[in-house]
């Protein structure tokens, strides 16, 4: 990520966002999707995720940015600079969740960074480069394959083809929520942040409010491979299945290991099986690493009291 500097004009020393409008904004919007046990089940271009979206975007609105919708259905909500040629900084995350998700599972990411985008609407702010909150499309991947479709989308028409187990396409499912927007040619990213839930015990092990990630996709120390859907046809007590279908998620930290994950699990599935097909739906993956721009705000904010680092 590249910055540009200064960024900000005339901006009060004391500025801290709005704690309780963040938590509230945050409970209103699990209310939503809500489960039995306060998670959350808002697969993506359901109609539960377009009232969330409709709710993200009226919020939006109020506090004056320029809401747009893309051809994927991710959503942008801008707020303009005094040089908006120069590459917006973002933030954002996504709002569709797993079928037993949590409540801040994406939802924090998105209004974090809208209440950022608020706090400096309220105090009269003024940055230097635009500002642009995104929520993304799929971005769990729960409903559609590939995950991260909306954020890592590279062949359009491939995407808004990909169909849910019930047959409903991307394309369809999109215009029938009344998010199909249009074509948005890319642009630069000064900048990109997102705020997250550690699913994990380091932050509470160690009495820290905040980190900075330093891998990501990774539960194990070489990287991780899932089996998280099995159809089996004719899925009968006592028939033996004539076909068996399972996805396999690899996730690591690093493309050498991916690769190396990647082909173990195709030999794994061609050793022993006299017919297999195997179907890519595989996403870019730069490697992750963090920022020394975001290490040294965590660090600032630290020392200033803001947060415990």
């Amino acid at each position: 990520m590249r910055a540009h500097s200064p960024n900000i004009v005339s901006t009060p020393a004391d500025l801290r966002i709005d704690g309780a409008w963040l938590w509230d904004s945050l409970t209103q919007l699990a209310r939503i999707d809500a489960t039995d046990k306060a998670g959350l089940c808002g697969l993506a271009l359901t109609e539960l995720d377009r009232e969330a979206r409709d709710q993200f975007i009226a919020w939006a609105k109020e506090i004056g940015c320029t809401v747009r919708v893309d051809a994927i259905g991710d959503i942008f909500a801008w707020r303009a600079g005094l040089r908006d040629d120069l590459p917006p900084v973002m933030a954002g995350s996504h709002i569709d969740v797993q079928t037993t998700g949590g409540r801040f599972e994406g939802n924090c990411g998105v209004l974090a960074g809208l209440e950022v985008l608020r706090t400096l609407a309220e105090a009269n702010v003024q940055t230097i480069a635009p500002l642009d909150v995104a929520v993304w499309t799929n971005e769990e991947g729960s409903r559609f394959v590939p995950v991260m479709m909306g954020s890592g989308v590279y062949t359009l028409e491939r995407a808004l083809a990909q169909c849910d187990r019930d047959g409903v396409s991307v394309r369809n499912a999109r215009a029938a929520i009344g998010h199909a927007g249009g074509h948005r040619k890319p642009h630069a990213v000064g900048a990109y942040f997102e705020a997250h839930i550690e699913q994990g015990p380091l932050l509470e092990a160690h009495d820290k409010v905040i980190g900075v990630v330093q891998g990501a996709l990774d539960h194990a120390p070489h990287g991780r491979g899932t089996v998280g859907c099995v159809e089996v046809h004719l899925n009968s007590h006592n028939v033996i299945p004539g076909c068996v279908k399972c996805s396999v998620d690899l996730r690591a930290t690093d493309d050498a290991s991916l690769t190396a994950m990647d082909h173990a699990s195709r030999a794994a599935c061609k050793d022993g099986i006299s017919h297999n097909e195997i179907e890519d739906e595989r996403a870019d993956h730069p490697e992750a690493g963090c920022n020394a721009l975001l290490q040294a705000m965590v660090n600032a904010a630290s020392k200033s009291g803001s947060v415990r680092s």
